[in-house]
């Protein structure tokens, strides 16, 4: 049994699609299941993982930053992170009150093996009732979750 990967660009969501670019949500579900969806610029996008897709998202040293008041990945099937880039400065930022970089829900299976997950504009305190507005998680995960050496949270 042979099993092979494929490498689906994904671009900025401002690219259009006369172009042939996609976005990583359409990237995503045009894949088949096994497939990886590598990036090739800092993307602005929350992603959604269906639960019955199976897929890996390659940070490839760049920026996946949410869409404006939601959360940056919401997984529901079975993500893998990596990083295959030199420098590995992959990041997944959330930058939304009350939004998280990565929401594994239950019956959802993350593994985490490169990339930095963030809150850039964590405003958060330590005081109570003060969230600064900008707090939450930066990691939500309900369901099952691996998360290797290399990675930064």
């Amino acid at each position: 049994m042979v099993f092979t990967t494929m490498a689906i660009p994904a671009f900025a969501e401002d690219t259009t699609e006369e172009s042939g670019s996609t976005t990583i949500t359409e990237a995503i579900k045009k894949a088949n299941n096994g497939e990886t969806v590598k990036l090739s610029s800092n993307v602005t996008e929350s992603v959604n993982i269906a639960e019955n897709k199976e897929i890996t998202l390659d940070l490839n040293g760049y920026t996946l930053t949410n869409a404006a008041g939601y959360d940056t990945i919401i997984n529901k099937g079975n993500l893998t992170v990596i990083d295959s880039s030199e420098g590995k400065t992959g990041t997944v930022d959330n930058v939304t009150h009350g939004k998280a970089a990565l929401i594994n829900d239950e019956d959802a299976t993350a593994t985490l093996n490169g990339g930095t997950f963030k809150r850039s504009k964590e405003a958060g305190t330590y005081a109570p009732y003060k969230n600064g507005e900008n707090s939450y998680y930066t990691i939500k995960n309900s369901g099952t979750m691996t998360i290797n050496n290399g990675v930064v949270v």
